[in-house]
């Protein structure tokens, strides 16, 4: 249904050197200020100045056709850059045709001139659909603690849907963050509310070649989201949205900036022990965690390849989520550890070696300023046999466990079943059949030794 006319007696001038844009009065068809055209295109009536963001300004406009409000985005920088951006997201958006990104109108891109007796200006102007809600950087105060894992894996799977779209239509959209985030229309406890991404003045075409490539690319990066490669001016593919969309997850999650969370001499994320004291960290699934962490991962390489296996990832997430819930209603155990002993172990060797790394790395930056190459060389080699040292210990601990394992199954098969005597009987037919003077074969140590080997090696 329209909404109704708006009950307002004023508009505004959208003429960038006005000296006075506000209030002019309804129905006026210039400015009184600058006698530039208020309304553009003689359909858009603009109410109130939002804001402004980048390079443009925007405002509130009432659209006389269909009696509804939009939101209009005037370019004021004029720049070439600043125009082929603006006219880039223009593009996006017309081509774009998902519920989680605003709505453009085919010729909702066009030029609005201003003439006065002392300019002529043709601003870039563009239409787009007015998402009544609140950003997700507005939603954040409101959880200090940071949100619960069923709001943000929500959001997630919404926000992980529209990139999937905007990669299959070769867009990146280069500046993922809270505040680039919207609720449309929220509930009091914000479940169900659609998201949107908004503000595509940094969206890019990508092709598959180009995104491998070590070449640059336009240097637009937002602090504390954006991925390495996006900062320092290479070229970026998908998986730059991917690293930006996990730091917001990991701020919604522990109610922290990611730069709060950066490890000073390293820049990886320090948020899982964050995350532990948190009033939510309990509840969090220990695969999201990990999802997150990969998605987050410095290396482009590292990160999941495309939306679609995040999604099934996250899918997994959820159906893990459900399992548990449905244990806890039918039971009264206690819940069982969310990790197993072996990743236990894995993770305390790691943390071993990472404070090994970081006692090294102090200790060589506080006793020079200037350290050679040879130093450096020296310190890489020792960390490298550290890491071998408990990469084979490890390694030996494993194999230890297989073996034993198989030695266990191997015993029950080749002594607790026929299993033993038939393959005896075929290895003493063949032995019959092939050589001149047959030896006897005993089944269930050839059985044993197998199923004792094949442990081992996995």
């Amino acid at each position: 249904m329209p909404n109704p006319q708006p009950n307002l007696n004023a508009i505004h001038c959208v003429n960038p050197n006005c000296s006075r844009p506000y209030p002019q009065p309804w129905g006026n068809k210039f400015c009184l200020a600058c006698g530039a055209k208020l309304q553009l295109l003689s359909r858009f009536i603009p109410l109130e100045r939002l804001g402004s963001g980048g390079f443009a300004c925007i405002y509130t406009v009432w659209d006389v056709k269909t009696q509804t409000e939009k939101v209009l985005k005037v370019l004021v920088e004029t720049s070439p850059k600043a125009l082929e951006l603006f006219a880039q997201e223009a593009e996006v958006l017309q081509r774009l045709k998902h519920g989680g990104v605003p709505k453009v109108e085919p010729g909702g891109y066009f030029f609005h001139n201003i003439s006065t007796s002392n300019q002529d200006l043709n601003l870039p102007c563009l239409i787009m659909e007015k998402i009544n809600g609140q950003t997700l950087e507005e939603v954040a105060p409101l959880y200090p603690n940071g949100c619960s894992q069923e709001l943000v894996l929500d959001w997630l799977k919404q926000a992980i849907d529209i990139l999937r779209h905007l990669h299959e239509h070769m867009i990146i959209h280069r500046d993922i963050k809270p505040s680039n985030l919207m609720l449309r229309e929220p509930s009091p406890n914000l479940k169900g509310a659609q998201l949107v991404v908004i503000d595509f003045g940094g969206a890019k075409h990508f092709s598959v070649a180009a995104s491998n490539s070590q070449s640059s690319s336009t240097r637009l990066f937002s602090t504390g989201y954006s991925p390495p490669e996006q900062v320092t001016g290479r070229n970026v593919g998908p998986s730059a949205d991917f690293y930006a969309l996990a730091r917001t997850a990991i701020e919604l999650l522990t109610g922290k900036n990611p730069q709060e969370l950066e490890d000073p001499l390293t820049g990886a994320l320090r948020w899982r022990e964050v995350l532990k004291f948190s009033e939510h960290g309990g509840d969090v699934n220990p695969l999201l965690v990990d999802l997150l962490d990969d998605m987050a991962q410095e290396e482009v390489r590292s990160r999941p390849e495309n939306a679609v296996i995040i999604q099934k990832r996250l899918a997994q997430i959820i159906r893990s989520g459900k399992s548990n819930k449905s244990n806890k209603s039918r039971t009264y155990l206690p819940a069982l550890p969310r990790k197993n002993i072996f990743k236990r172990i894995a993770e305390f060797i790691k943390e071993v070696f990472q404070r090994i790394k970081e006692f090294l790395q102090q200790f060589i930056l506080g006793t020079t300023q200037s350290v050679s190459n040879t130093t450096l060389f020296a310190f890489k080699t020792i960390v490298g046999i550290i890491r071998g040292c408990f990469e084979t210990l490890w390694t030996m601990i494993l194999a230890s466990i297989g073996a034993c394992i198989g030695t266990i199954a191997g015993f029950f098969l080749a002594f607790g079943t026929v299993f033993g005597e038939k393959v005896g009987e075929v290895v003493a037919n063949l032995i019959i059949a092939f050589a001149s003077n047959p030896q006897p074969v005993l089944g269930s140590e050839i059985v044993l030794f197998a199923a004792s080997c094949l442990g081992t090696a996995w």
